[in-house]
């Protein structure tokens, strides 16, 4: 049996902890965007925004309100990783991230 140590400062333990926090933090938001595209009937969000080219108007408009909901959605997670609140940016609770997000217009 062969054991390896593996030493690292807190700096690299600290942003292996960031990239960890950003990807359970993704994850919960691509969940949270598909789960509304679930709700009005879809079963993503890719194939939601699929309709944006449908010759049914009700379904291209649902499609576009669709579309541009998730673009405001992931313009806040981008914004909100460049600026977090002040202290840690892994300290924020997925679920606060998630309820601070753009509401669904519809």
């Amino acid at each position: 049996m062969t054991f390896l140590l593996v030493t690292r400062t807190a700096a690299e333990l600290a942003a292996q902890d960031l990239t960890e926090y950003r990807t359970r933090c993704i994850a919960l938001v691509d969940e949270h965007v598909d789960a509304r595209a679930r709700a009005l009937g879809y079963k993503d969000a890719v194939s939601c925004v699929s309709y944006c080219g449908s010759t049914v108007a009700q379904w291209a408009a649902e499609a576009a309100t669709f579309s541009a909901w998730r673009d405001a959605v992931w313009l806040a997670v981008i914004a909100f990783d460049a600026a977090p609140p002040p202290g840690d940016a892994g300290s924020v609770e997925p679920g606060a991230l998630i309820a601070a997000l753009p509401a669904w217009p519809g």
